[in-house]
This record gives structure tokens, sequence and C-alpha cells, in this order.
């Protein structure tokens, strides 16, 4: 008598479904032969997220790497952005860009608060210019959570200053400057490296390191409800045209 097959058989499924007894029929097994050799380690295929891959996202600049990826992100969603390019763009974008604005108060929820047409805009100029420049895709899985989350930093409600770093990185004080009630609100666009709106001559702190006054929309006729707010870009686009 032939010896059983000592591995998961789902004889009895197959069998079932024909319609024929279990005793007949082919086993179907999942098993693999004791003298089948393994494939070496030369001819296994390697991993696309490997430590190698990894660990040069983070030398010194080049195609692909975080050094270099950071501040094209930033110019692309800072003052060198496309949507700043014009005074034109700008108007048009900025009734969008008013619902980020809106708050009278900053905390960590701030930077998810925008008009969907302001985050499609962003992201799209933003990954054109990523593409463009990077060659490997598997750098946005880092560098897309890593602003995501240094943004939720800086909108937090908490007085930090960096000190002298302030003029390299872009700290809390730094970024609610931005968002002050005030002509300053058209300062400090960069949201990681601060000193490339020193670049653009577009950076400001003061030099006792205050916070603000006040934050928000110097001329506040946004309604706080969410409705309003995502009409809100169109009735101004629409007044635009007919003056």
């Amino acid at each position: 008598m032939p010896s059983r097959c000592r591995c998961w058989c789902i004889r009895r499924a197959y069998c079932s479904a024909r319609g024929s007894s279990a005793s007949s029929g082919p086993c179907l097994s999942i098993r693999r032969s004791p003298n089948s050799a393994r494939p070496s380690s030369k001819n296994r295929p390697t991993a696309p997220w490997t430590f190698s891959r990894t660990a040069a996202w983070f030398t010194v600049p080049g195609p692909n790497s975080v050094a270099w990826q950071l501040p094209v992100g930033d110019i692309s969603g800072g003052p060198g952005g496309l949507l700043a390019a014009s005074a034109d763009a700008l108007a048009v974008s900025w009734p969008f860009h008013a619902i980020h604005h809106s708050p009278k108060e900053l905390d960590w929820l701030s930077n998810e608060r925008f008009h969907p047409v302001n985050t499609y805009i962003s992201y799209l100029l933003s990954l054109t210019v990523l593409i463009l420049f990077f060659e490997d895709p598997f750098i946005f899985a880092l560098c897309m959570p890593l602003r995501k989350a240094y943004g939720m930093f800086i909108h937090a409600n908490v007085n930090i200053s960096y000190g002298p770093f302030d003029f390299v990185l872009a700290s809390p004080l730094f970024h609610h400057w931005h968002h002050a009630a005030s002509e300053m609100a058209d300062k400090n666009y960069c949201t990681f490296f601060s000193f490339l709106d020193w670049m653009f001559g577009t950076y400001y702190l003061p030099k006792d390191k205050k916070e603000p006054a006040s934050v928000g929309l110097a001329q506040d006729d946004l309604a706080n409800r969410f409705w309003p707010q995502m009409v809100y870009p169109f009735i101004k686009l629409a007044r635009m045209k007919t003056r």
C-alpha cells in the first residue's frame, strides 16, 4: 500500500466539488520535495526596500536623496511655487488658501485645515516637481509622511524657537508668523528650510522672538462653518469676475 501523503491535502473538498469519492482522484497538496534545492542567495531576487537603498536616501544630495528632495519640495510649495509666480495666479489661489489661515488659534490640526482644491493643486505641483527631479518612487513613501508630521509640529500651539538655527530650519515660532493677522502673513512660506525664505526675500522673525499678537485673517469675512467655507472661494472668484 502506498504511503500516505504527509502534507496538507484538500482531496475531500476537490472530490466533493466534482461529485466523486474521496478515495479516487488526484491529491492536491502543498509540499516540497526533500531533494529539491533551495535557490541560492546569489539568484534570489532583491527586495526593492533594502537597507542600502534606504541609507542612500540620507547621503549626500543626489537624484534620489532626502537631502535634495526636501528643499526642492519646499521651494515648489513655498515662495518659488507656481501659484505665487504672478499676482493674477496668487489672486485666484488665495481664496482657497484663506481657509487655512482662517483659524484664530493655531494647533496641530491646523495643518489639515485646507480647502480640497488647495490640497489637490498643492499635491499636483509638488508631485510634478518631484517626479521630474527624482527617479526612485519609494522616496515619496518616506518624504511625504515626514513633511506631513513636521507640518503638524510647526502648526502646534507651542512657542518653540531653535535660537540661531531658526535661520536654517522652520520652527513653530517661525511658521506662526506666517499666520499672523498682519502684513507679516506674506512671509515665511517654507515649512522645512527657513533659509530658503531668506534667499527669496520672504524671511521674517522679530529679534525678541515673540509670538504674533494675533493670527488669522486681517479681513475676517469667512464663516466658521464647513459648507460656507467650501463655497467661499467660488463666491469670491465670482465677485472678482463681475468687477
